[in-house]
């Protein structure tokens, strides 16, 4: 089910999987620092909203590069809504573009992961898999 989209991002619940969907879309090159907060914003409401236990983030068409400031804030701001609702997986498929694969990377390395699993993964197929396993 659709949650949200924009230029940026489309958000989706996979009740199926119970896991929300975040999609990166090849938009995400011209975002601001305001619209990546927004679009945060809007992660963290579906999460609210449908309390799932994993997360399929696919950053394969993200073309943002996050900044040191904003990991640091995305961190307070998202992670503990994870631990909140009960978030067990985050499954990671990989962008193309190298500089916002090391940003997501650092994003996840700079928290303290112990409250969820994370992995990357190359198709979704394999990080739904991963979910249900």
């Amino acid at each position: 089910m659709s949650f949200y989209q924009d230029n940026f991002v489309a958000i989706e619940h996979l009740a199926s999987h119970n896991a929300v969907k975040i999609q990166w879309l090849e938009g995400s090159a011209d975002m601001t620092e305001a619209d990546f907060k927004q679009v945060i914003a809007k992660e963290k409401e579906a999460l609210e909203t449908f309390k799932p236990r994993a997360i399929l983030a696919d950053t394969l068409e993200m073309q943002y590069s996050i900044t040191p400031a904003l990991q640091e804030w995305h961190n307070d701001f998202l992670f503990p809504s994870f631990a909140v609702v009960g978030i067990e997986k985050l499954a990671i498929v990989v962008s193309k573009d190298i500089f916002s694969q090391v940003s997501v990377e650092q994003l996840i390395e700079d928290h303290n992961a112990a409250q969820f699993l994370s992995k990357y993964f190359d198709s979704e197929t394999k990080a739904i898999e991963w979910i249900q396993g």
